[in-house]
């Protein structure tokens, strides 16, 4: 089946109610690091996101996991790590990185104000282990299980029918001009290489990447 969704053929036929859910599988990962809203037409919009997201729920498992999990550990000690970091520094030097950031701000989203890879509280965090094996993967799935998808489901299909700003937004978002944009980012080495590391932590990004293009209806042209 999941096979099936990652085609922009099949893509297209979806179901509204599945595409929505996959969309905020993307919009989720996107509002938890908090970008500043730069349109002051979505503002609000995007604040009844906001609202709807467990924040403090995801706070403590964070913390439950930073405390249990030795893999976990691990991974933030390495996200953490000099060789990680300048790894995401040379990414956003590159011009493909600058034209998407561009293109997000005109449509409302400023990336250049996250609170950091992760969502802040974690910045603040010292790792120190000798644990060899790195994942996030349970802590992901613990993340996943808490989202209320009813709710933004709900919250999406009100937006999308009564508000013309996050209409736009959206439209935006999905549109031609952002697929090619996105396609050249993942293109990049660096790009390709910082995937491999979170697929090395048991996060396949390249995955969510294939849904959402499943649900914009885009092809995926990248090789894997």
């Amino acid at each position: 089946m999941e096979l099936i969704l990652f085609t922009s053929r099949i893509g297209q036929a979806i179901s509204a109610e599945m595409q929505i859910v996959f969309f905020f599988a993307t919009f989720i990962c996107l509002t938890i690091s908090a970008p500043t809203v730069e349109d002051a037409g979505i503002a609000n919009d995007i604040a009844d996101f906001l609202e709807i997201i467990p924040i403090e729920k995801i706070k403590k498992i964070a913390i439950q996991h930073l405390h249990d999990d030795p893999e976990f550990q691990a991974a933030i000690q390495y996200i953490k790590s000099p060789e990680f970091v300048a790894m995401m520094a040379e990414l956003h030097t590159q011009p493909e990185i600058m034209e998407l950031k561009d293109f997000l701000r005109a449509a409302g989203i400023n990336l250049d104000k996250y609170g950091g890879i992760f969502c802040s509280f974690l910045q603040e965090v010292n790792v120190t282990t000798d644990h060899k094996v790195k994942s996030l993967k349970k802590f992901v799935d613990d993340v996943k299980n808490i989202m209320p998808m009813a709710k933004l489901i709900q919250t999406f299909d009100v937006k999308m029918s009564s508000s013309p700003a996050f209409k736009e937004f959206y439209t935006k978002i999905s549109s031609d001009v952002a697929h090619k944009l996105i396609s050249k980012v993942r293109a990049l080495p660096i790009f390709q290489r910082i995937i491999a590391e979170f697929n090395n932590m048991g996060v396949d990004l390249n995955r969510y990447f294939k849904i959402a293009y499943a649900v914009f209806g885009w092809e995926d042209d990248i090789p894997q």
